[in-house]
C-alpha cells in the first residue's frame, strides 16, 4: 500500500510539473537565451535575397528607358559620288560631276518624343511596383517560414517533455506490476505508447530541421546555416479593425498598386499611339565638291543644298490606326485586370480576417477550457488507476488527448501568425507587431 501511494504521488506531481513547464515555456523572457529576431531576418532578406536583386536590376534598367525614348533619332551621314561620265570618270569631266557629303536629321512630329518618354516612365513605374510586390511577398515568406519553424520547435519540445511523462507513467506501471497490482497488458501498453512517442519524436526532429532549411531559403541563406531558436509569440487575442484594413488594401496594397501602374502605362500608350499618325519631318544638308570643267561659268565652285521632307502615313489604316486599336484593347484588358485584382484581394482579405477571428476563438477555447480540463482528466485518471477504479488504457487515452491538445494549440497559434503575415502582404499595412 505504501508503494502504491508513493507511486501515485510521484507520478501525479511529475505530470503536473511537466505540464506546467510545457505551458509556461513560451513565456520565458527573450533575454534568457539568444533567439531569432524576426525583424532582423526580414531586413536581411530584403537586402540579400537573390530574387529581389534580380528584379531590382530589372527596375534599374527600366529607368534608363525614358531618356532614350525622349532623344532624337540619330542623324544620317551620306556620301555620294554623282554624275560621273562612264567613259571619262573624273571630277573635271562634266559640270555636275562631284563628291557629295550630306547629313539628314529626322525630327518626330512635335509631341511624339514626350509621349514616348511618358510611356517609358510608366513602364519604369510598373517595374518599381513589381519590386514592391516582391518585397511584400518575400516578407510574407520569411514570416510564414519563421512561424512554421516556431511550431516545429514547440511541437518537438512538447514531445520531448511528454517522453518524460510517459517514462514516469511506465515506471508506475512497472512498480505496480512488480507487486502484483497491475496486469501484464498494462506494462505492454505503456511500452507501446513509449515506442510510438519515440517515433513521433524522430518525426518532430526531422520537421524542425526541414523548417530551419525553409527559413534559411526564405531569407536567402544557405539551407544548413545554424539558427538559434525562435522567440515567444503573442498568445493573447489579436484584434484588427476590418474597415481600416480594407481601406489600407484599396489604397496601399502592392497587388493593386501594380495593377494600377499597368493601367497608367496603357493609358500613356494610347496617348502616344494617337500621335503616331502625324508625319515626321526630315531636314538635310549636303555639300558638293566639284572640279573645274572647261566652259563652266561657275569655274568649279562648290555647291551646297538643303532638303526638307515629310513621312507620309499612307498605310495608317493597317498600321497606325491598327496600333491605336491594339493599345486601347490592352488598356481595357488592364482595367479589367485591375477590377479582378480588387475583387480577388478584398475577398481574400475578408477570408483571412474571418480566419483570424475563428483562430482567436479557438485559441481562447483551448486556453480557457480544453487544456486545463485535459490536465485535470489526466490527473484524475492516474488517481483512479492507482485506486484500481479504471484500467491503464484510460490513463493512456487521457495522456494522448492532452498531448494532442497541446500540439494542436501551438498549431493554432502559429496558423494565426501566418494568416496575419498574409494580411500584411495583401494590404501593405504594417501591423502593430512589426512596428518599432
Amino acid at each position: 500500500m505504501r508503494i502504491r501511494s508513493h507511486a501515485h504521488c510521484t507520478s501525479a506531481r511529475y505530470v503536473r510539473t511537466i505540464t506546467l513547464v510545457a505551458s509556461l515555456c513560451a513565456a520565458i523572457p527573450a533575454s534568457a537565451q539568444e533567439t531569432l529576431d524576426l525583424e532582423a531576418l526580414i531586413v536581411e532578406a530584403l537586402r540579400n535575397h537573390p530574387e529581389l536583386k534580380r528584379v531590382r536590376e530589372g527596375a534599374a534598367a527600366a529607368h534608363e528607358l525614358p531618356s532614350q525614348a525622349r532623344s532624337l533619332p540619330d542623324p544620317l551621314f551620306r556620301f555620294s559620288a554623282s554624275n560621273f561620265l562612264v567613259d571619262d570618270p573624273g571630277l573635271d569631266s562634266a559640270a555636275m560631276t562631284g563628291l557629295v557629303l550630306g547629313i539628314v536629321q529626322p525630327f518626330p512630329f512635335p509631341g511624339k518624343l514626350p509621349k514616348r518618354r511618358d510611356v517609358a516612365e510608366a513602364q519604369a513605374k510598373v517595374s518599381d511596383r513589381g519590386v514592391e510586390l516582391l518585397e511584400a511577398l518575400i516578407i510574407e515568406r520569411v514570416q510564414r517560414a519563421y512561424w512554421q519553424l516556431h511550431f516545429a520547435e514547440r511541437a518537438l519540445q512538447i514531445t520531448e517533455l511528454n517522453v518524460e511523462v510517459i517514462n514516469t507513467l511506465t515506471n508506475v506501471v512497472h512498480a505496480r506490476f512488480a507487486v502484483g497490482q497491475a496486469a501484464q497488458q498494462d506494462a505492454l501498453q505503456a511500452q507501446v505508447a513509449h515506442s510510438r512517442l519515440r517515433a513521433d519524436l524522430k518525426e518532430r526532429k526531422q520537421a524542425a530541421r526541414s523548417a530551419r532549411r525553409a527559413l534559411n531559403g526564405a531569407v536567402g541563406r544557405p539551407p544548413d546555416d545554424v539558427l538559434p531558436p525562435t522567440g515567444a509569440l503573442d498568445r493573447s487575442p489579436r484584434a484588427m479593425n476590418r474597415m481600416t484594413l480594407v481601406k489600407a488594401l484599396l489604397s496601399e496594397s502592392p497587388f493593386l498598386e501594380l495593377a494600377r501602374s499597368k493601367v497608367h502605362r496603357e493609358e500613356e500608350g494610347v496617348r502616344e499611339a494617337t500621335y503616331d499618325r502625324a508625319p515626321d519631318l526630315l531636314v538635310g544638308a549636303s555639300y558638293r565638291f566639284r572640279g573645274v570643267v572647261p566652259g563652266d561659268p561657275t569655274e568649279g565652285t562648290d555647291m551646297f543644298s538643303v532638303t526638307f521632307g515629310l513621312s507620309l502615313p499612307i498605310w495608317a489604316r493597317g498600321k497606325q490606326k491598327a496600333r491605336i486599336r491594339e493599345v486601347r484593347y490592352r488598356l481595357a484588358e488592364a482595367r479589367a485586370m485591375e477590377d479582378g485584382v480588387v475583387l480577388e484581394t478584398t475577398t481574400r482579405l475578408e477570408r483571412l480576417l474571418d480566419a483570424v477571428e475563428r483562430l482567436n476563438e479557438e485559441i481562447e477555447l483551448y486556453q480557457r477550457e480544453l487544456l486545463p480540463e485535459a490536465d485535470l482528466a489526466l490527473d484524475a485518471s492516474i488517481s483512479d488507476y492507482q485506486a484500481a477504479r479504471v484500467g491503464f488504457v484510460s490513463v493512456l487515452r487521457n495522456w494522448d488527448t492532452e498531448l494532442e491538445l497541446q500540439i494542436a494549440h501551438e498549431r493554432l497559434l502559429a496558423d494565426r501568425e501566418e494568416r496575419l503575415a498574409e494580411v500584411e502582404a495583401l494590404t501593405g499595412a504594417l501591423l502593430e507587431r512589426l512596428k518599432p
